[in-house]
């Protein structure tokens, strides 16, 4: 997807904040500048970004791209239920059923659990 400059611009400076403040350690810093993928922006700001860097976000990706993210990586993470409620009922106008996200969650550790090596 090919971002205006405006919004090129903004993603520059917002992947050199979160660079900056220690979000991608375990990245390479010179690669990651340049060469951070959309879904990995937008997960490391939800997780670990402040309300404005959150907000940054939505200036530079549409919502339904940042809400995918979130749903396919972190709703049922249970180490974020709390930000995920946050995140669901302020930003993405939804409702967030804990108990729903708890019982996905440990049906997905059950199945590794059963993976034999």
């Amino acid at each position: 997807m090919e971002l205006s400059t405006k919004k090129a611009d903004l993603k520059e400076k917002l992947i050199k904040k979160l660079v900056n403040e220690g979000l991608f350690w375990s990245y390479d810093k010179f690669k990651i500048v340049n060469m951070c993928p959309d879904s990995i922006l937008i997960e490391h700001t939800l997780k670990y970004g402040d309300i404005e860097e959150i907000k940054i976000l939505f200036k530079i990706f549409k919502k339904s791209q940042i809400k995918s993210v979130w749903e396919k990586r972190m709703k049922y993470d249970c180490r974020f239920l709390k930000l995920n409620y946050y995140l669901a009922r302020i930003f993405f106008n939804t409702n967030f059923n804990t108990s729903e996200i708890i019982k996905n969650s440990n049906e997905r550790r059950y199945r590794f659990k059963n993976i034999t090596f």
